[in-house]
């Protein structure tokens, strides 16, 4: 999208007529995508001279099937958690927890040479947590 015009420029994009909130610089960037982001995209630019409005934009999502780790439920040990998990062999992954869901710190990073890894977590400083195992690129 180039817009001209008299500074500032105000921009506003929508997904089929919705605005999308925090949508407001000249390039839409959306961090996080689902199956429901698909649609009609415009931008609404604004100045002092008026508004302009740009040509519909089909966006289309496309996710590629990928496997996930499978996680095991955690099981109490003496010294802390053991989590166990079934993953693509040969791949490196990251063990991450969080008390909030919004947060991740890296617990542990292993390779998998089998197919399977077993990991103790000995930080156990809060006592509601949650963990994800995510792919180290």
């Amino acid at each position: 999208m180039v817009a001209g015009g008299t500074e500032p420029l105000d921009y506003q994009w929508t997904l089929d007529g919705s605005v999308l909130r925090g949508a407001t610089n000249r390039v839409l960037t959306l961090p996080v995508v689902t199956r429901l982001d698909q649609g009609e995209v415009r931008v609404i630019v604004k100045n002092e001279c008026g508004t302009a409005e740009s040509a519909p934009v089909e966006l289309q999502t496309v996710f590629q099937a990928v496997d996930l780790p499978n996680l095991g439920n955690p099981t109490q040990a003496p010294d802390g958690l053991r989590i166990a998990a079934r993953v693509e062999a040969g791949r490196r992954y990251r063990l991450q927890s969080s008390t909030d869901l919004r947060t991740w710190r890296d617990e542990a990073t292993v390779i998998s040479e089998s197919g399977s890894i077993e990991l103790s977590v000995k930080s156990l400083d809060q006592p509601h947590r949650f963990y994800r195992l995510v792919t180290h690129e």
